[in-house]
């Protein structure tokens, strides 16, 4: 179907029903329309941020065996700590901050995680204030945030691997899963990375069917 062709019954439909909804589809913009169409082609693009002086080595570490999963990878150069994100008193930065900076930054159909070697923290309501954490995701910002500030041993970058998974799954609205090998397991606060093997059927199934989906 020619693009002019998909206009016209755009704005067909969007007259012919203007009196039975309050919304029409008229008000919709044709090229927005063909946009949607068109990103159903396209594969999500997961964007590698890094924050300052952190290895290129090991960014490339990550994306040689992250691409095995999600072949689309981009490394950005780096950029500076924002530091409103930074909190004085516990010399830690926000994860919660970090994550809308970088969601600002943040292009459509695209995830974006950041990597850092500096010590991040969220506040737990209820439970624990300035919780250090490894690092953080959400799907409302569409990024996430992975330090390496608490990784310990020799295996550390394959460590690193395993959290970025764990993180770009939150971004899809995956949970803390109950099997204890599966990579979306929650930390809380202990480093078991080398208790995670990979992702469990379930998690695999749900991450994959939410990258095959339009934002």
């Amino acid at each position: 179907m020619k693009r002019i062709d998909l206009c016209g019954i755009i704005n067909f439909i969007g007259i012919s029903f203007a009196h039975s909804f309050t919304l029409s589809f008229g008000l919709i913009s044709c090229d927005k329309i063909i946009s949607t169409f068109e990103n159903k082609k396209t594969n999500t693009m997961i964007v590698f941020q890094p924050f300052e002086d952190f290895p290129t080595q090991s960014l490339k570490f990550v994306r040689n065996k992250l691409v095995k999963t999600f072949p689309n990878i981009q490394i950005n150069k780096p950029i500076d700590l924002p530091k409103q994100a930074y909190n004085k008193t516990i010399k830690r930065y926000q994860a919660d901050s970090l994550l809308i900076y970088l969601g600002q930054r943040t292009k459509t159909g695209h995830v974006t995680i950041g990597f850092t070697l500096e010590h991040i923290y969220t506040n737990m309501e209820g439970k624990v204030k300035y919780w250090g954490i490894f690092g953080l995701g959400k799907k409302i910002t569409r990024s996430c945030v992975a330090s390496t500030f608490k990784l310990k041993g020799k295996n550390k970058l394959d460590k690193l691997y395993k959290l970025a998974i764990h993180e770009i799954g939150h971004t899809q609205g995956l949970n803390h899963c109950p099997n204890e090998g599966c990579y979306m397991r929650a930390a809380n606060g202990k480093d078991h990375f080398d208790a995670l093997h990979n992702l469990c059927k379930k998690c695999s199934q749900e991450l994959r069917g939410y990258f095959n989906r339009i934002w």
